[in-house]
């Protein structure tokens, strides 16, 4: 297989990445449920592509119809421009890493590799060329003789991701690649996934509903719920400009309140917010969100406090601090609205211990506001 030093897609006559992978309004029902409801999506060459969603989003249908285990009952599905929709996965030149790793249990890891090389046909000399160098670009050289039963669960998965990409595919999809991992091998993972993307420059797509693993590896990042498109962008763009409050919500931990807005300002009879990201919002009830760590917490005086800055503030008791080891988690109770804050360590813990009084800002960029939910 060839490693490249440079993840730059080919790219067409207007400037864009050529298609690796596209839907063109892909519709799937089971019975009246739509899995998924005339999405259209394009991944080009070298993307690294994360499809993020709750469970029967459609996340998952989605990628089975890329990969020709669902057909479509509707629409385009497309492989470096080719329709495939009648094509069967196995002449479809993807690579496919599943949940469960899929390994064949009484081969060893070197004629795990091999497999797919061999149903292709290769000769013995290319396909043991191939196999050494995707081992080694997984980093399990040497492991060769070694059966599924012998490895742990994180280089398992890297036999299966060598085995996916042993054959230079077109495209490589992911599907729930890292639930399997415990917390620590999954950040790791994470790391290792994005490498061999880096090195290889193959179109990827992942499928997790994890937004920590979307957020770490994507190039871009594509929201799902009820099988519709929710918001697609990069990671950063769709954590800081959340489209909507589910997205908000589902990409982090936020603080929601349900207030009014008027001429510009953001109230709820007792208490007011200012926020720049309320352009082309009509007047009326709105849901206001922002995230627990763009809280800033002060003394009831205003001082000794750390988060950023933002309107004058409430004040409000602290009822709760939990130390996470890289900061800590507060709630503030407010007459009646609670305000989670998480915070780096620093905080004077006399100062900002339960039954504290304190402040709370939070900055106007920082104020999300959404039509309020029906």
């Amino acid at each position: 297989m060839t490693v490249t030093t440079s993840t730059t897609p080919a790219r067409d006559a207007t400037g864009r990445a050529a298609e690796a992978v596209g839907l063109d309004r892909a519709t799937k029902r089971y019975g009246a449920t739509a899995a998924l409801d005339s999405v259209s999506l394009s991944v080009g060459d070298g993307e690294f592509v994360t499809l993020l969603g709750p469970s029967g989003s459609g996340k998952t249908t989605c990628l089975q119809i890329m990969a020709g285990i669902t057909r479509p009952d509707a629409g385009t599905v497309r492989i470096a421009g080719r329709d495939v929709r009648r094509v069967p996965m196995h002449k479809r030149n993807i690579g496919m890493v599943f949940q469960s790793y899929a390994l064949f249990p009484h081969l060893d890891v070197a004629s795990n590799v091999l497999y797919p090389l061999r149903t292709r046909g290769w000769s013995k000399e290319r396909a043991v060329r191939a196999m050494r160098e995707a081992l080694a670009l997984v980093r399990l050289t040497g492991f060769e003789e070694r059966r599924p039963d012998q490895l742990s669960g994180g280089q398992q998965q890297r036999v299966a991701l060598a085995r996916a990409i042993v054959f230079e595919p077109s495209v490589l999809l992911l599907d729930e690649p890292l639930s399997a991992l415990d917390r620590l091998l999954r950040e790791e993972m994470q790391l290792e996934l994005r490498r061999v993307h880096e090195l290889t420059g193959m179109a990827t797509v992942c499928v997790t509903h994890d937004r920590s693993e979307a957020l770490t590896m994507s190039d871009r990042v594509v929201l799902l719920d009820a099988g519709q498109i929710v918001q697609e962008g990069t990671p950063r763009e769709i954590y800081d400009e959340s489209a909507t409050l589910f997205a908000a919500q589902f990409l982090g931990e936020v603080n929601r309140l349900s207030m009014t807005l008027r001429d510009s300002v953001l109230s709820d009879g007792s208490r007011s917010l200012r926020s720049t990201r309320i352009a082309g919002l009509a007047d009326g009830d709105v849901d206001v969100a922002f995230r627990v760590e763009n809280v800033r917490l002060e003394t009831a005086d205003g001082t000794g406090g750390r988060g950023g800055d933002g309107h004058d503030g409430w004040t409000g008791v602290v009822t709760d601090a939990v130390f996470l080891g890289e900061g800590m988690r507060y709630v503030v109770e407010l007459d009646g609205v609670t305000v989670v804050a998480r915070v780096p360590r620093g905080l004077d813990p006399v100062a900002f211990a339960p039954g504290a009084r304190v402040r709370v800002r939070v900055a106007p960029d920082d104020v999300m506001a959404f039509p309020a939910a029906g």
